[in-house]
């Protein structure tokens, strides 16, 4: 067993809250509003759960797709940072590690966070996923590629003039509401990672682990000086148990992965 596991957020250095569900009328809002996990895939039984984890551990698990692992400082965007990496593990599953646009997170949080430190709700960032999108990290590659770029941090830097035309091309990822454990873990084992909130904090489960139980790898944004060696980063992961997975799954958000007739641009850029 690594260590960081069932680590309370709290206590950390680096934490600044970032998860936030005081706006109690909206948050229900968005869960209500958004498509259901269930209604659209079969829930495994326990038996099945532990297979299809075997298969996926496999071939190396969700961590083999992260290109990076993210810093966010000391600014509140921990659910631009997890979604935004949920979204870049989809383009890997789509066009393959090689073919990732590497975006800003910041791009996210700015349009669902209303200050450095306010925190925002993974409902909001669902919905934006969906139909705004995002915009390209600031690197001098994207720069080459894209009209419009953002850095990473700096939640008071300014939007580039007409940048929903970019970020639209990075729109329309599949997302899907899980409101049980089980239904979250049905997602794991099939590959898919869930965007979570827990103790004010929001990361991206990547890989379900059975050895006599389960247990639940995540991605953090806390640079690669925090958490556990994976998949080639000297750190960057955490793990949580079933029961901190059964705490933050509660409701939670599938990664299904980008639309990939509309997202056939990003199979033909890197040709």
């Amino acid at each position: 067993m690594p260590s960081f596991v069932d680590v309370d957020f709290t206590t950390q250095p680096q934490y600044v809250q970032g998860y936030t569900v005081e706006d109690v009328k909206r948050f229900q809002d968005c869960k209500s509003s958004l498509p259901k996990y269930a209604d659209n895939f079969e829930v495994l039984s326990d038996s099945d759960l532990k297979d299809a984890a075997a298969e996926l551990a496999k071939i190396g698990g969700n961590a083999n797709l992260i290109t990076r692992i993210f810093d966010q400082g000391n600014e509140g965007s921990c659910v631009g940072n997890a979604f935004t990496q949920g979204h870049q593990v989809c383009q890997a599953r789509l066009a393959g590690k090689h073919r990732v646009i590497q975006m800003s997170a910041m791009s996210l949080y700015k349009q669902i966070g209303s200050s450095p430190n306010s925190g925002a709700n993974i409902g909001d960032a669902m919905e934006r996923l969906q139909d705004t999108g995002l915009l390209p990290l600031d690197t001098d590659e994207n720069k080459r590629r894209f009209k419009h770029v953002m850095s990473h941090r700096g939640f008071r830097q300014q939007w580039p003039d007409g940048w929903k035309e970019t970020a639209k091309l990075f729109g329309d990822c599949e997302l899907f509401v899980a409101e049980s454990a089980q239904e979250a873990l049905t997602a794991t084992a099939r590959g898919r990672c869930v965007g979570v909130g827990r103790a004010g904090h929001s990361i991206l489960y990547i890989d379900p682990i059975w050895d006599d139980g389960w247990a639940f790898d995540y991605a953090n944004s806390w640079t690669e000086d925090w958490g556990f060696a994976k998949a080639g980063f000297k750190g960057g992961f955490g793990r949580d148990t079933r029961r901190l997975f059964n705490e933050a799954c509660d409701w939670c958000v599938v990664f299904e992965g980008p639309n990939p007739e509309k997202w056939s641009w990003l199979l033909e850029l890197a040709k």
